[in-house]
């Protein structure tokens, strides 16, 4: 039997690694000076925390298919009082909310909507689902990225289940503002939101509106809101993240029950963690308050290597961890990135996000800083040189 009689044509070989990042690899192994200027990975970023308090292993094991209710009031607190425990389903990831949600919305074939440029895992995601990815456009006006509504309507079929937006986006740092949110809701109609907001207490400090969250602006419809532990508490390692659903009564009750059953047949997320998530979630400003320290000060190294030369310029950005930066005439983004890695720095050459333009490359502001200057410096040199 061949592999492809063998194994489903949905789950690629690891053996096909995109080549710059092959090479990248190769040359991260070999060089010890190697500058990674899109680490997004906080336990890697030089940030030092408090300890992670020990989990101790509860001597029994009686779990609940949404999540243990001690945990769940806990995430519920986080956003406030006007949302109730029992609407919060617990998973180990938002990767694996998204896999939730793809199997309790959509069929073999069914269609999601999601946004370009965004975050490469969407593609991936609803492959495995058995689920086909339309795309709708962000737009860059000069001052903004905002919500393209026209491609918006393009994509949607009688076979779309549901609308994914990233707020804020990633990469590009864009939170839908409250007019974009009142419009979206014109627009979706009955279509489910899946709402990830991973990054949403990210904003940057001189932003001139004040970011809200869909779920409370959006009550027409369905709406399940991402977050986790990942970035909120900077604990990829704690394997703990949730699904919020919100909505018209009706609906929202059938899908918990849907995604409980759903839950039920994984019981995927660590008891453990469950009975830590209360004291993480309390602990988080202080972590929160460093990776914001840190943001600020990348940024304005930024700023500096920038204003030394007149060939890059970064896109506005309104949250998150990234920054969008534009290139000089003369400059593909793959070519640029490739000149970097001969001279052992590390950016993403925008295509990774599906950025319609070809002179865009992306960077990690969570970098540490002593890397992070010496590289941006390096970035800046390579632009100038073909400006």
């Amino acid at each position: 039997m061949s592999e492809r009689d063998l194994f489903s044509s949905r789950v690629p070989s690891l053996e096909n690694t995109n080549p710059f990042m092959a090479k990248a690899q190769e040359r991260r192994a070999t060089d010890p000076d190697f500058l990674n200027l899109i680490e997004t990975n906080p336990t890697q970023a030089g940030l030092i925390f408090e300890s992670v308090p020990s989990l101790p292993m509860s001597p029994t094991y009686d779990p609940d298919p949404r999540g243990l209710a001690s945990a769940r009031k806990a995430v519920a607190e986080y956003y406030g009082p006007h949302v109730d425990p029992d609407d919060i389903v617990l998973t180990a990831s938002t990767s694996e909310a998204y896999s939730f949600l793809f199997k309790l919305l959509g069929d073999s074939e069914d269609e999601v909507l999601v946004p370009s440029p965004s975050y490469p895992l969407f593609e991936h995601l609803t492959m495995l689902e058995g689920l086909v990815p339309k795309t709708y456009a962000l737009g860059y006006t000069g001052r903004r990225w905002t919500l393209d509504f026209d491609t918006l309507q393009g994509p949607r079929s009688k076979r779309s289940r549901a609308l994914v937006v990233v707020h804020p986006n990633n990469p590009t740092g864009s939170y839908l503002n409250t007019h974009e949110i009142e419009r979206l809701g014109g627009l979706t109609g009955e279509l489910p939101l899946i709402v990830d907001e991973v990054f949403f207490d990210y904003p940057e400090p001189e932003l001139p509106f004040t970011p809200v969250r869909i779920a409370d602006h959006h009550r027409e419809s369905l709406v399940f809101s991402l977050g986790g532990l990942s970035k909120l508490c900077s604990l990829p390692q704690a394997k703990l993240a949730w699904i919020r659903v919100s909505g018209p009564d009706e609906p929202k009750r059938a899908a918990l029950e849907r995604l409980a059953f759903i839950a039920d047949a994984y019981l995927s997320v660590s008891t453990a963690i469950q009975d830590a998530a209360p004291l993480l979630l309390e602990n988080r400003f202080s972590i929160q308050r460093r990776i914001r320290e840190r943001i600020s000060r990348n940024a304005a190294c930024l700023k500096d290597a920038i204003r030394s030369t007149s060939s890059l310029i970064e896109r506005a950005r309104e949250g998150g961890w990234y920054a969008v930066l534009e290139l000089p005439p003369g400059w593909s983004d793959e070519a640029f990135a490739l000149a970097l890695l001969e001279e052992g720095v590390l950016v993403h050459p925008g295509y990774f996000y599906d950025f319609e333009e070809e002179n865009l490359i992306v960077t990690s502001l969570l970098t540490p800083e002593t890397g992070w200057e010496k590289g941006i410096k390096t970035v800046a040199a390579c632009a100038g040189r073909n400006a």
